[in-house]
């Protein structure tokens, strides 16, 4: 699974920075001290929880990270790492903060899941920075932040989408009369047209958010 293959990339490359030895990643349980990662929605500490529920526990066999599902399983990743120090406070690598060695966590048994589904902060794109949906500094700080939920919904501007400029079915007169079919543009919102339009929007949204 692609989202429990960057928990692992993670979680093996923090720690190696951090510790100065070597970390390997493997499928099969070694046995003895280690961090083990997992998704299990059938655990009883994540039932009645969303899908984003992951539970964290460290005892003399190591640490275990466990998700609801492999979103939450990264999730609980960038949590644990977050609790030994490791810190992403904007999009540019000078701003990431790795600790000079392993904080002790001690011992925990906790489970941790998000208040709000939807968890967005946006900004302006830049040389390299990528944007929404793109790859690039801005959706790697996003989700190692964990503002990558398992359902995401478009709560951007809206405007623009209503009647699009230029919509090949839109009448000439939806546009108010001190304005025309250019940049920036000014609808009728009393247009049945219009009125359809943003009804239609609204109930798409809502059936395939």
């Amino acid at each position: 699974d692609p989202f429990a293959a960057e928990a692992s990339s993670e979680l093996v490359l923090y720690l190696e920075q951090i510790s100065g030895r070597t970390w390997t990643s493997t499928a099969t349980d070694p046995g003895g001290p280690a961090i083990r990662l997992a998704v299990d929605p059938a655990d009883p500490a994540l039932a009645g929880r969303n899908d984003e529920a992951v539970r964290i526990v460290s005892d003399a066999n190591g640490i275990t990270v466990t998700g609801a599902t492999e979103v939450a399983l990264r999730e609980g990743v960038s949590i644990l790492l977050d609790k030994v120090g490791v810190r992403w406070f904007f999009k540019q690598q000078d701003w990431t903060v790795v600790p000079a060695s392993l904080a002790d966590i001690g011992a925990i048994d906790e489970v941790k899941e998000p208040a709000f589904i939807h968890r967005e902060i946006w900004h302006s794109n830049g040389i390299n920075s990528g944007g929404w949906g793109k790859p690039g500094d801005y959706m790697t700080w996003k989700r190692r932040n964990n503002l990558d939920g398992a359902v995401q919904y478009r709560i951007g501007h809206s405007y623009g989408g209503i009647v699009p400029l230029n919509d090949p079915n839109a009448p000439p007169d939806v546009y108010c009369p001190s304005a025309s079919a250019t940049f920036p543009w000014q609808l009728r919102p009393d247009h049945p047209y219009v009125v359809n339009a943003a009804i239609t929007r609204v109930r798409d949204s809502f059936a395939n958010p």
